[in-house]
């Protein structure tokens, strides 16, 4: 056999030999820079996670805060609603008494 084509057989089998080898020990080093990126990822959305968490919470406490204030002033209008229906009903009886008297 020829040395050159015993080379070119060699050269041949050795480059997807050498490929798969080198894929095999690369294979590992992906592995881990794809968990990596997970990582931080997930620490990236936990981080706004948090952050969204912390701006909803100060937006219930105003909304508390406001509601509070809310029913305040409602408790402050029934009372007041309250005492105009008494002064109404009084007016209504001193009307119905001046129109007695007037028609008398």
């Amino acid at each position: 056999m020829d040395p050159a084509i015993l080379v070119a057989i060699i050269g041949v089998l050795a480059a997807p030999f050498a490929a798969l080898i080198t894929w095999m020990l690369n294979r590992k080093k992906h592995i881990a820079d794809i968990y990596t990126a997970l990582s931080e990822s997930s620490q990236t959305a936990v981080e706004t996670m948090q952050l969204t968490m912390n701006e909803l919470r100060t937006e219930l406490e105003e909304a508390r805060r406001k509601i509070d204030d809310l029913i305040a002033e409602n408790e402050l209008l029934r009372h007041d609603l309250h005492e105009l229906k008494k002064q109404n009903e009084d007016l209504m009886r001193e009307i119905r008494g001046l129109r007695a008297s007037y028609e008398k």
